[in-house]
């Protein structure tokens, strides 16, 4: 879309400062796209630790509560 504009700008009377807040607008498209996709990458790299740990806890026993002793003898 930029680049339409920049090649019909005279043509179309499309000012100089429309061209550069588009131009910036883009960057800024651009810069909050990265973010998200970096966020998105940390937490499913969050999410993979979580589910090792979680494997590791059950492996370990410590994933399910221990049952109560049950009192032996006369009550």
């Amino acid at each position: 879309m930029i680049s339409y504009m920049v090649k019909n700008q005279k043509w179309c009377g499309i000012p100089e400062e429309v061209i550069n807040q588009a131009r910036g607008g883009s960057a800024r498209t651009r810069q909050i796209a990265g973010q998200a996709c970096g966020i998105a990458g940390k937490v499913r790299q969050m999410q993979a630790q979580a589910a090792r740990q979680a494997r590791q806890r059950a492996a370990e026993g410590g994933g399910a509560p221990m049952k109560p002793a049950l009192p032996t003898g006369p009550l």
